[in-house]
């Protein structure tokens, strides 16, 4: 199991460091760069020229990656459409900062729109690509039943909310 961990580690690293290779320099031909207002605090202008977007060749590899074992792992789907959604999120949030010379980026209520619509992805996707079901264990409800199991109840319409809050 080690092994066959270390191994894809490996093999991860090696991909990362063969997209970045070709991927920082065209960011760095983009001028992919943290912008900073000048009105700003004097503490935050240091990040004036910090490299941004180097987020994709993470992404990318990750995705790679879990494709390749989500056949064997059903379970993997949500986790590659959480994370490559959260990952969009902030690219938008990047692009916008960088391409549009907009320091803000993305809104507060459009980054909470964006990621709530991720969220329902991800609690969609469970439902459908994976066997976990929606009940819930009662904390410390263990404690109660004779056979240490604990008490399991579904929460019904508050599953969603829970779930978002969650994830």
């Amino acid at each position: 199991m080690f092994v066959k961990f270390f191994i894809h580690l490996l093999i991860a690293f090696i991909l990362t460091a063969a997209v970045g290779h070709f991927l920082l320099p065209v960011l760095k031909k983009l001028k992919a760069r943290q912008v900073e207002r000048e009105e700003g605090l004097e503490s935050h202008k240091k990040k004036t020229g910090t490299p941004t977007m180097g987020g994709i060749m993470f992404l990318a590899v990750f995705a790679a990656m879990t494709v390749f074992e989500a056949e064997k792992y059903r379970a993997a789907i949500p986790v590659i459409i959480g994370t490559l959604g959260f990952g969009a999120v902030g690219f938008i949030d990047d692009y916008i900062k960088v391409v549009m010379k907009r320091n803000l980026g993305l809104r507060a209520w459009q980054k909470l729109l964006l990621q709530i619509l991720v969220s329902l992805g991800v609690i969609y996707s469970v439902s459908v690509f994976t066997e976990v079901g929606f009940d819930m264990l009662i904390p410390f409800s263990s404690l109660i039943t004779p056979d240490g199991a604990g008490i399991y109840a579904n929460a019904g319409i508050f599953t969603v909310p829970f779930l978002y809050l969650y994830f």
